[in-house]
């Protein structure tokens, strides 16, 4: 049966075998030991984000000792800026226990192709879809380009999700380099470029009103936006998660020490994309124009107002002229949730 693992635990393994069956009775595993031991070499580290219904941790699995025959790696909770938050933790494993940790029962799991979007972009991979009465549905997605742990696990009970993971980033570094990497000359930022930043991290509640061209409401949506730490204190990672659209985008946001100005670069998964700019004189990003269906241009144009610590409101704005007129068409009221 299925049990929820710890961070560490669901890190060294590729999945939780579940009704663990003998080598003739498993669907194929994702990858072999070999493809497994190739990919996790000294200095990898994998940054997971765990979320429950009581919340959301963070934690980094580092690679820090590597063999022909086994591996050990360290697990240690973090912070959003990376800092360590607990108590770090090693284990130790075989490569081929590795592969066998995603040897799945055929009589509880199916495997089929799939494209995931993820926090580390699009990729096509394995998903396994276990279910069992007792334990209820997971998902695992195992991308081809990484063998090691999956980069996507759900897991649903009564239909409700109830566990989370994702990892979010991958660095590689040399083991002697982890102990101490130099910090890098930065160009300092202004300080309300760091107001902002900082601002921004957290889980947000949108909603928004869709306004026509007489000031009316038309309509209204709700989702969710979660902004993290990219480049720690200097680039914010905006993931939009909208349900009705059926869209995920990601979006850079970040402060151009030398042409000093504002960035949101906005990328959804069919690859459309937005660039907004401004300035720190006001809290206003312009869109780059775009040609609509009908050969028209579009200007989209959002000002923050009513600027609290955890909440403000947007302002959206559009001109069909190249920005000599512009005319409401929604705002949108932000709450932060966690």
């Amino acid at each position: 049966m299925l049990s929820r693992p710890s961070p560490l635990a669901l890190l060294l393994s590729l999945a939780l075998t579940a009704g663990l069956a003998t080598a003739e009775e498993t669907l194929p595993t994702p990858y072999t030991a070999e493809e497994i031991r190739d990919s996790f070499r000294e200095g990898l580290q994998i940054v997971t984000r765990t979320w429950t219904p009581d919340g959301e941790t963070l934690s980094r699995m580092t690679v820090d000792a590597w063999g022909e025959e086994k591996v050990t790696i360290g697990d240690q909770p973090v912070d959003t800026d990376g800092g360590p938050s607990g108590e770090e933790t090693r284990a130790e494993a075989t490569w081929t226990d590795l592969r066998d940790h995603a040897a799945f029962n055929p009589k509880h799991a199916r495997r089929e192709r799939h494209t995931a979007f993820t926090a580390l972009g699009r990729f096509e991979g394995w998903l396994y879809t276990v279910d069992e009465e007792d334990a209820g549905l997971s998902l695992f997605f195992f991308a081809d380009r990484y063998p090691g742990p999956p980069l996507l696990y759900q897991s649903f009970a009564g239909g409700e999700l109830v566990f989370r993971a994702e990892q979010i980033s991958r660095t590689m570094a040399e083991p002697s380099e982890l102990a101490a990497l130099p910090e890098p000359a930065l160009a300092e930022l202004p300080a309300e470029a760091r107001r902002r930043l900082e601002h921004a991290i957290g889980t947000w509640q949108v909603r928004a009103e869709q306004i026509d061209a007489e000031g009316n409401v038309v309509g209204t949506r709700e989702w969710q936006n979660r902004a993290e730490w990219l480049l720690p204190g200097r680039m914010v990672l905006l993931t939009h998660r909208t349900a009705h659209l059926g869209s995920v985008s990601k979006a850079l946001v970040f402060y151009s020490v030398e042409e000093q100005t504002w960035y949101l670069i906005d990328v959804n998964q069919n690859g459309e994309r937005w660039v907004l700019t401004g300035d720190l004189e006001r809290e206003v990003i312009t869109s780059q124009p775009r040609e609509l269906p009908d050969g028209r241009e579009i200007l989209v144009r959002f000002t923050h107002e009513k600027v609290e610590a955890d909440s403000f409101e947007a302002l959206q704005e559009v001109s069909f002229d190249r920005g000599e007129t512009w005319t409401v068409s929604g705002r949108q009221y932000l709450t932060r949730i966690r």
